[in-house]
């Protein structure tokens, strides 16, 4: 019988206890978590990348890119492709494949590019 009451007022200060932490996480602890989540929001907005080829629209290989020297509209871009043979379908008509990358949402990669001396 006195191991029954032991027991029974171990759960009680237990269930007591939880109650209290349920009561006071959802001020601060909720704030903290929801500033949290909205960081990594934001941190994953930063990072995305081209993830699309925009000859085939296959996956992107990151060690296959060129560089592309821009237009009236765009700065000079590092464009990522899915083989070697798209860049130089690219090449022929580099206007339609970065109109077809903008279509598709997908982010493009500024590049630098260093004017040689003669």
């Amino acid at each position: 019988m006195r191991r029954r009451i032991v027991i029974l007022l171990g759960v009680l200060c237990f269930s007591s206890l939880l109650l209290a932490q349920s009561c006071h996480s959802g001020s601060s602890a909720t704030k903290h978590e929801n500033s949290a989540v909205a960081k990594a929001e934001a941190d994953s907005i930063e990072v995305q990348a081209q993830t699309k080829c925009p000859v085939m629209g296959n996956d992107v290989d990151r060690s296959v890119f060129t560089i592309w020297a821009g237009d009236d509209k765009h700065s000079a871009k590092k464009v990522y492709f899915c083989c070697p043979m798209c860049i130089e379908k690219f090449k022929s008509n580099p206007a339609k494949c970065i109109a077809k990358l903008e279509n598709m949402k997908q982010p493009l990669e500024n590049a630098v590019i260093e004017q040689q001396s003669e």
